[in-house]
């Protein structure tokens, strides 16, 4: 901790003790000037200090929220994350998870540390923790869970358990460490901890990369824990997306059979996300039709998201085709009205040509209100250009709503 060196402000003496009222009033006003300078370092001083100290009493409620997804039901009645984009919503985009893996090996510090856990990892631990709260603890933090697990996981899950205190960023580090290399060696075990772990703090990542991990190294072993394991709605819905995440990436037709035959339905909507996204990616035709399989009409809303979202960053001509030529009027509403929201930010004059072909009038203005408003608070020139050009074929309401008409006189 800095010291501050405490300093005496005493009025100046004169050798001639006439001095005039004027100087000592300087004299006096200087040293309060000075006093109320210090006074104000030291009240900085103390707000920085309390706010960069580690707060060990923070509750585990708060660390909790911080790191946990927001998950609500939607409207088929499947759980995914809420977002606030909708395209990120469409997307199938796994939360990104922390990592420090960057660990450069000749670095003689890092090396250090390496020997201290391997020998004692509870000093390396408290080595860690006494360093400033940046990358490099971070990457200190996985180094010494990543040898702990090694050759003593219960050790080191026990210690994270019983410091839950420790800032959540060190503590999700710490159990990601852990859990991709426990989930090598005894897989079940691993697993069955991440979700304790969750079920006390609300921190999904060390879950999320076990279950990533194991699927990938085995899985057939990963399939049949899915099959015989009960989650609850959260780490369901993150089990359940990631393994026909890695399953569809190795085999996809595969995966849509094992969908089908073991996904509980109140998942399926994820899981036949997945298979879209991925079966997108090889043959859109393909996963077009799967979309229209008559036992996947129950969740046609989410489907045509992860259809629409991959087919137009490839071919949205085709899509668009696919649209019109093959599906019923309430199937092209909700086709629609996707599109118009894929594109209203890069190509928003496509995106109203979408909204406009709503049927329902009501929906249709109030989108293609939506789109134009937000067209013209991100690039005014360019949407008035295109509004004057295409002011004909607009709502007049619409185009008052939106103010255009303000700016003529």
């Amino acid at each position: 901790m800095t010291y501050l060196k405490s300093w005496a402000i005493r009025p100046k003496t004169f050798r001639n003790s006439q001095s005039s009222n004027r100087k000592v009033n300087f004299s006096n006003s200087h040293t309060r000037l000075l006093l109320t300078v210090a006074a104000l370092f030291i009240f900085v001083l103390f707000l920085v200090y309390h706010k960069l100290k580690p707060q060990k009493h923070e509750t585990i409620k708060d660390q909790g929220t911080v790191s946990a997804l927001s998950y609500s039901k939607s409207t088929d009645g499947s759980l995914r994350p809420e977002v606030h984009d909708k395209k990120k919503q469409l997307s199938k985009q796994h939360t990104k998870l922390p990592d420090h893996s960057n660990v450069n090996p000749q670095d003689p510090l890092l090396s250090d540390l390496r020997e201290l856990a391997r020998e004692s990892p509870l000093d390396a631990l408290d080595h860690v923790l006494a360093m400033a709260p940046n990358a490099n603890q971070k990457r200190s933090m996985a180094l010494v869970f990543n040898e702990w697990a090694k050759h003593d996981p219960e050790a080191a899950a026990n210690w994270i358990m019983q410091n839950l205190w420790t800032p959540q960023q060190l503590r999700t580090t710490a159990a990601i460490a852990l859990a991709t290399v426990w989930v090598g060696s005894v897989p079940e075990i691993a697993i069955q901890w991440t979700d304790d772990y969750f079920n006390r703090t609300q921190d999904h990542h060390a879950f999320q990369k076990a279950l990533i991990t194991w699927s990938k190294q085995d899985l057939g072993a990963a399939a049949q824990h899915m099959v015989t394991t009960s989650y609850g709605d959260t780490i369901g819905y993150i089990a359940t997306a990631e393994f026909v995440n890695i399953y569809a990436q190795q085999d996809v037709y595969g995966a849509m059979q094992w969908v089908q035959a073991n996904t509980p339905e109140e998942f399926q909507s994820d899981a036949q996300m997945e298979i879209i996204d991925e079966l997108t990616k090889k043959n859109p035709i393909r996963a077009a039709d799967y979309v229209l399989q008559a036992n996947n009409l129950t969740n046609i809303e989410s489907n045509l998201d992860a259809l629409l979202l991959q087919w137009t960053n490839t071919d949205p001509l085709a899509a668009r085709q696919w649209v019109e030529q093959s599906l019923n009027p309430s199937q092209q509403e909700i086709a629609y009205s996707q599109l118009a929201e894929l594109f209203r930010d890069q190509q928003p004059e496509v995106a109203i040509e979408y909204a406009q072909a709503l049927s329902d009038d009501k929906f249709r203005v109030d989108t293609t209100t939506d789109i134009l408003s937000s067209w013209r608070d991100q690039k005014p020139l360019a949407a008035d250009r295109w509004i004057s050009i295409n002011a004909d074929n607009l709502d007049p309401v619409m185009l008052e709503d939106i103010g255009y008409f303000n700016l003529t006189p």
